[in-house]
């Protein structure tokens, strides 16, 4: 197998080195055959029907029928990877790399264009999604409004999947899917303490009563980020989840909670970001009516409220120019109060009905709507609130003409008062070329929305009625980001070898990117300070492409057995060369990123797993100076399970980036070495 990453001379080793790992690969299938030998007796079937996944298309399918490619992450992984934030975990899936972005707040993207916010990408908690309406969107990582212990599994998307979920579903999904309460245990409870001022603990407790289940889900988790920065955090939840099956057929699924966010945020000695104490706190409720009928189909209808208050003020010391001191009779220096609080609202309402149509056509379809509203004086000087409305219809056909024919045709028309109304579609072909191989061809077309700060930011600092400094000038109108995506697969399931490879080849044209433009103001040159002759503003500019190829080889003997080899290879070119966006863009993601990873079951309650992760050259920033080298980072975690209590309990110790010292966000962040430990017990 051959194929050219449009890298020329440009890239030789990449290209060459994408050859040469197909060809290891496709040898390594062989060496399983002899690895197949220690699969265990009770276990030899694990791979034997191929996962189901829902999240690609809406519909319940196994892996092979998915209309894109699909990594699916369960509880053994995940807890078998010693990390503490979901936004890590994403670092085991090809494509995606993750870091902490000024040490407190994390941040994820797959295939780059991330920046520190994920706004490219979608995540949802049992159907409610992440994507916060505030600032400029995106995933806000520690509000997630979900613990770690309570996934059930985890389905990433790996590509556009705005068909299915809208605009925000620009480059992937993440859809996190926690326990029912009724599988949950009694009662757990779980410790962990080390180096980095980690100091994590979480309880949780179920009542079951017939066909009712309830789970209560406390924890706190604290670290103190980066070395000499004052960026720790400390992260409260409070989670509820209660499943009832009313009847047969009928099952309500309800979730409440409410999650804080403490975070450090500032500089020591800088008077215009002082060290200060920042929180955002959320609280959400979600309630999904589900009735199964007897021919199988199945309708849903979902409401979810989520409520978010930031608040961020303090006090900096403003020097005036000597020509406003003239003009004004201003003193040599103001105390101005700088307060960037916020509250947003969203309410979001959702129909979903599942049918079977004949013996060779599936389809699922649904509407909803949505309407998120902020407040936040600072960012929309001299408005009051902004009330953004979203209203969708969507729908999936599934078609198996053939044994070996399966076709998806799906599509999502979104209209918003941001940006009017959209089409996304999306057309998949699989052909199985056997009970154990597929190849796949896709093409679809998505759309990311403005946010209201893109459209509508307006930021001045006011004194006596006049302008000390206005930093951002409202766009007035913007068109939505769009991507159109080729992607061919190959997934091989090869049961007898317990050996699953997911091949995914891309091409992903992104236009119309929103980026940042400085314009002239346009206010008297007495109102304002002369030095500050410019504002920010959004603007439709730069487009990317980003083509490659990524591939995923996993031999899993049985759940708590395995050895993954991720790998990705990608070039990112933009339409903006020799400035500042080409820095943004072109090296927003490494070229080359390798994830191997592995658990294994030594015996006598002893686990064993480590993962180690190699990443080339990139740039989070827009800057040459924060241009990263390439780097390396090795985990490892080590386990021992007993009885006790008339329960199941385990003792663990974690050491992380093991090996060289990185810098993973920015040069001047050093990630040093953590080691922790704890315990962990359930009844």
């Amino acid at each position: 197998m051959t194929y050219s990453l449009h890298c020329g001379k440009r890239y030789p080793r990449a290209c060459a080195l994408s050859v040469q790992t197909l060809l290891r690969i496709f040898a390594s299938l062989g060496l399983c055959g002899v690895c197949s030998s220690v699969v265990a007796g009770d276990e030899s079937a694990f791979l034997d029907d191929s996962p189901v996944v829902l999240s690609a298309s809406r519909l319940s399918q196994p892996l092979r029928d998915a209309p894109g490619a699909v990594t699916v992450l369960d509880r053994e992984q995940i807890r078998a990877s010693g990390l503490r934030d979901i936004s890590d975990l994403l670092r085991l899936v090809p494509g995606f790399i993750a870091t902490n972005a000024y040490g407190s707040y994390p941040v994820a993207g797959y295939h780059g264009l991330t920046r520190d916010r994920s706004n490219r990408m979608l995540v949802l908690i049992d159907g409610r999604s992440a994507y916060s309406p505030y600032f400029l969107g995106g995933v806000e990582w520690n509000n997630l409004g979900v613990d770690i212990d309570d996934i059930e599994r985890i389905e990433v998307v790996r590509g556009s999947d705005s068909a299915a979920y809208g605009a925000n579903a620009f480059l992937g999904v993440v859809n996190i899917t926690t326990r029912k309460a009724m599988d949950s245990e009694r009662f757990t409870a779980s410790k962990q303490q080390g180096d980095g001022g980690i100091d994590d603990v979480s309880v949780a407790g179920t009542v079951k009563s017939g066909d009712l289940g309830l789970r209560i889900r406390a924890r706190q988790q604290r670290d103190t980020g980066f070395a000499n920065f004052y960026d720790g955090r400390n992260l409260e939840l409070l989670d509820i989840r209660g499943d009832y099956q009313i009847s047969n057929q009928l099952a309500l699924e309800t979730h409440a909670g409410a999650n804080k966010a403490g975070i450090a945020r500032g500089n020591y000695g800088d008077t215009g970001d002082p060290p200060r104490w920042t929180t955002v706190q959320q609280s959400y409720a979600l309630a999904r009516l589900r009735k199964s009928e007897a021919n199988g189909d199945d309708w849903t209808l979902s409401y979810y409220h989520q409520h978010e208050l930031g608040q961020d003020a303090f006090t900096q010391n403003y020097l005036i120019p000597v020509p406003l001191r003239v003009l004004f009779g201003l003193p040599a220096s103001l105390n101005i109060t700088t307060d960037s609080s916020y509250q947003t609202n969203r309410d979001d309402i959702e129909f979903e009905r599942f049918q079977t149509l004949s013996d060779t056509t599936r389809a699922v379809w649904g509407l909803g709507w949505r309407h998120d509203s902020i407040y936040s004086p600072l960012l929309f000087y001299g408005v009051n609130t902004i009330n953004t409305q979203e209203a969708r219809l969507f729908g999936n056909l599934e078609w198996r003409p053939a044994a070996k024919w399966l076709f998806n045709a799906g599509a999502m028309i979104e209209k918003a008062s941001l940006s009017g109304t959209k089409t996304a579609p999306r057309l998949a072909v699989n052909y199985h070329a056997s009970s154990q191989q597929t190849v796949r061809a896709a093409w679809s077309r998505a759309y990311r929305t403005p946010t209201s700060y893109e459209v509508d930011s307006n930021t001045k600092y006011i004194y006596d009625g006049k302008v000390l400094r206005w930093t951002d000038e409202p766009a007035g109108s913007l068109r939505p980001e769009r991507v159109t995506a080729w992607e061919l697969g190959y997934l091989a399931e090869l049961h007898s070898l317990a050996t699953t490879l997911d091949v995914r080849i891309f091409d992903e044209k992104v236009e119309d990117m929103i980026q940042d433009a400085k314009i002239p103001l346009n206010v008297p040159a007495d109102q304002l300070s002369p030095d500050r002759p410019e504002a920010r503003t959004s603007v439709n500019g730069d487009r990317a492409r980003i083509d490659g190829i990524e591939y995923q080889l996993m031999w899993r003997p049985s759940r708590r057995n395995w050895l993954s080899i991720a790998q990705t290879f990608m070039n990112i070119r933009s339409s903006e060369v020799g400035n500042q966006f080409e820095v943004r863009n072109q090296r927003s993601a490494p070229h080359v990123v390798t994830v191997i990873s592995g658990s294994h079951e030594v015996g006598y309650g002893v686990n064993l797993s480590a993962a180690h992760y190699r990443y080339g050259r990139m740039n989070w920033e827009q800057t040459e100076q924060e241009n990263l080298p390439p780097y390396h980072r090795t985990d490892l975690r080590l386990g021992y399970e007993f009885g006790a209590g008339g329960g199941k309990a385990e003792i663990f110790l974690i050491a992380q980036y093991l090996g060289q010292v990185n810098n993973e966000f920015k040069q001047r962040y050093t990630t040093d070495r953590r080691i922790f430990g704890g315990f962990r017990w359930e009844y």
